[in-house]
């Protein structure tokens, strides 16, 4: 495959897998179908670290990302045409994903949120030029004003601008939406993108800024050389709606030199790109002998023209997303796994499908690359106390497959030539198993698993007044401080944060088993899931030791209740949790 060939594939990338709320102009007609899908999902950081606390919100309902980055929405009604959830972390750009189906199924994603570094700076009031990267901003002065009330903002503006390289392949898991676009003209298509741009303004106190009314700002993006060949004098410019899940054109840019300039009168995430017309192509890739294959790569393109759309087919081998309308289409199939070296330079297999005019579901695909394997696995998990694994994931070379009811049958893709490490997760009790490390030949039986092993630190909290819960794993400590009063305490990435403070028998610096009177300085702090809200007014409560901590090492089990109230309020909250701290 010669470089042009493998460019022109990338930059013409339309995501298959994402979710979006229904919008009227992808159906004026209302004749869209619904369907039931199980939705799972992973925030990560672009280091692939998972993110917790992540807010996902998909058609009213809202969750939030567990301590592996998981989440789920069950028995979710998803249109066959268009819909879309948004994922918001404090500290992160947003992230949105765009999809839509053809039948009942579970539904697979992963998001990668993309960190705010407010590292810029100029004066509101004298304006300024911003440069990072191939971008630059340039302001005009007294041209920012306060998000929330549009009032004029006149002191120092903190700037925090990311780029998303067309031609990367980790912008896919980044970039809001799936590049489904409405034009000027109101209608429905994809885009082909030159390069987008994350820009965020930010008062001295960390309160969010825009462009005020009337006023714009120049937006500037050094083109790639590699697709400089093929810019054209102008490109229509879009900005990502967050509302809506979709990509809306506004304004132009102009191209001197190599470098594309327009003016933007406010920010979200902004594409230089050019439109065209779309359908729905949807269908299912399957091994030979029909097992539906997941994680699949699949990309549909025009043939020799590399414009369409790509993602990773679902767990039952399924796929559905917007294409280029009246061409000659051929799918592209990749196997998609970090552990197989040099298999995204060169498509595994390609069928051509013809000319496509209208939404179709093409039925399988069979996938039969000589190098690749179809894997069939099954078995069943159960906890520590011998109980059905309720809810939970297998973990196979950095791939998660979900599953629930304590047993897993499926068909999953490997290399040929390699062994895979299996990890299972139980998402309620919050515990993995130990690696398993095998090699396999059609057929992997991995009889039942013990999820009982790496027994994560944690603390958590729940009160019944205001429907309050949470787990915080991150940061967990214990100790005894000067004045002889003992504290167990977690900080959450969430912000969250409970710090127990009681009193033990004078003299004794261990942990034994007992019932313990909490003392003043305990306190509460909630993640913005529950508004921010604190609680540093402690009334009473005692904390139960249930396994003792004496020598390095041990497990310090127990639970605790306590009465706090808000700061400067009369309500009082009873908090109730249980922890797991080791020496």
């Amino acid at each position: 495959m010669n470089k042009q060939f493998f460019i022109n594939m990338i930059i013409c990338v339309l995501l298959f897998t994402g979710c979006q709320k229904d919008v009227d102009q992808f159906n004026p007609s209302g004749n869209a179908a619904t369907f039931n899908a199980d939705i799972f999902g992973v925030v990560l950081d672009p280091d692939k670290k998972p993110i917790e606390g992540a807010k996902v919100s998909f058609d009213g309902n809202v969750t939030y990302s567990d301590k592996y980055g998981v989440y789920k929405f069950d028995n979710s009604k998803v249109k066959s045409t268009h819909n879309f959830f948004t994922i918001t972390k404090d500290g992160y750009f947003e992230g949105c994903k765009t999809f839509r189906t053809d039948r009942d199924h579970g539904m697979q994603f992963k998001s990668v949120l993309v960190p705010k570094n407010f590292d810029l700076t100029f004066s509101a009031s004298t304006g300024g030029n911003i440069e990072k990267g191939n971008v630059t901003l340039d302001f005009e002065p007294n041209s920012i004003v306060y998000d929330d009330d549009n009032t004029d903002y006149t002191g120092d503006v903190k700037v925090a601008v990311h780029y998303l390289d067309p031609l990367a392949w980790s912008s896919f898991d980044i970039m809001p939406g799936d590049l489904s676009s409405i034009n000027a003209g109101n209608e429905v298509g994809t885009l082909l993108s030159y390069g987008m741009v994350y820009v965020e303004l930010q008062a001295t106190n960390g309160e969010k800024l825009q462009i005020k009314k009337d006023k714009t700002v120049k937006m500037s993006a050094v083109v790639s050389q590699d697709l400089l060949a093929n810019a054209k004098s102008e490109i229509p410019m879009w900005y990502f709606d967050y509302k809506t899940g979709l990509w809306v054109e506004e304004g132009i840019g102009q191209l001197v030199g190599n470098v594309y300039t327009a003016s933007v009168s406010h920010f979200s995430c902004w594409n230089y790109d050019y439109n065209f017309p779309s359908i729905i192509l949807s269908g299912r890739v399957v091994d030979k002998n029909g097992n539906p294959m997941p994680n699949v790569h699949v990309w549909v393109s025009p043939v020799g023209e590399y414009l369409g759309g790509h993602g990773n087919t679902h767990i039952d081998g399924t796929f559905s997303g917007r294409v280029p309308k009246d061409k000659e289409l051929e799918i592209k199939l990749f196997f998609n796994s970090s552990n197989c070296i040099n298999k995204w330079n060169a498509p595994d297999q390609i069928i051509n499908i013809g000319v496509i005019s209208a939404d179709k579901n093409i039925g399988d695909i069979v996938f039969d690359a000589p190098e690749l394997r179809s894997l069939h696995i099954s078995g069943t998990f159960t906890d520590c106390d011998g109980q059905k694994v309720e809810d939970g994931f297998l973990q196979i070379d950095n791939v998660l497959f979900p599953f629930i009811g304590g047993t897993i049958d499926m068909n999953i893709v490997v290399c040929s030539a390699n062994s895979i490490e299996i990890v299972v997760i139980d998402r309620v009790k919050l515990m993995a198993s130990t690696p398993i490390i095998t090699t396999f030949e059609s057929e992997l039986f991995l009889g039942n698993v013990i999820v009982c092993g790496n027994q994560p630190e944690f603390i958590s909290y729940n009160s019944d007044t205001d429907a309050i819960s949470g787990v915080i794993l991150d940061y967990i400590s214990h100790g005894i401080d000067n004045s002889d009063i003992s504290y167990i305490q977690g900080f959450g990435r969430d912000s969250s944060f409970v710090n127990l403070r009681f009193e033990l028998p004078l003299g004794i610096k261990t942990f034994p088993v007992g019932s313990y009177p909490i003392v003043d300085g305990t306190f509460i702090a909630l993640s913005e899931q529950y508004n921010w809200a604190r609680f540093p007014i402690f009334e009473s409560g005692t904390i139960n030791i249930t396994t003792p901590g004496v020598n390095l090492g041990d497990e310090i089990n127990g639970n605790y209740s306590i009465k706090m109230k808000k700061e400067q309020g009369i309500d009082i909250y009873e908090f109730k949790g249980n922890f797991r701290v080791k020496l």
